[in-house]
């Protein structure tokens, strides 16, 4: 399984950045860097940990342009623009209240999986999510829109 579908992608990651969580401490980032037709985002891992993402060197471990790939070595690579974490499957998890879940419909075989997301205290829930992370990256911001959890909560799960 490609790594940019076991994390955030990079629209939830803006949202959930938007919302209040802080873009401490992750595994992984999308990070933009500039290219001679603008700017892409391509998921990186930091060489290291530091308070200030704009000032690391990334590694980056998803697909990327052959733009990009023309001016970087196999080494680190240093961003220009924005940094949004992208959280993995259990990032999530720590951040979610415990009586919510996530599950796949539909046949174990089929080429488009469903996913969905509940929330058995308000006995809501809502689907449509082609992974598991996109869906409990779904029912966090529905969490935090709708202020059930506060995105204080949430970062002090994460640190």
């Amino acid at each position: 399984m490609k790594i940019e579908n076991q994390v955030t992608n990079l629209i939830q990651s803006k949202r959930l950045f938007e919302l209040g969580i802080k873009n401490k401490d992750a595994q992984y980032y999308w990070v933009e860097f500039e290219i001679s037709s603008g700017s892409e985002f391509v998921l990186c891992r930091p060489v290291s940990q530091h308070e200030e993402r704009s000032e690391l060197a990334w590694y980056m471990v998803g697909e990327y342009s052959k733009e990009i790939s023309e001016h970087i070595d196999d080494g680190p690579a240093n961003a220009c623009g924005s940094v949004y974490a992208a959280f993995t499957l259990s990032e999530l998890g720590q951040m979610l209240n415990s009586e919510t879940y996530t599950k796949r419909t539909g046949s174990v075989n089929s080429e488009y999986p469903n996913w969905e997301w509940g929330d058995d205290g308000r006995e809501i829930a809502n689907c449509g999510y082609k992974t598991e992370v996109q869906a409990r990256c779904g029912l966090l911001i529905y969490h935090l829109t709708y202020k059930i959890v506060t995105p204080q909560i949430c970062n002090d799960r994460i640190m």
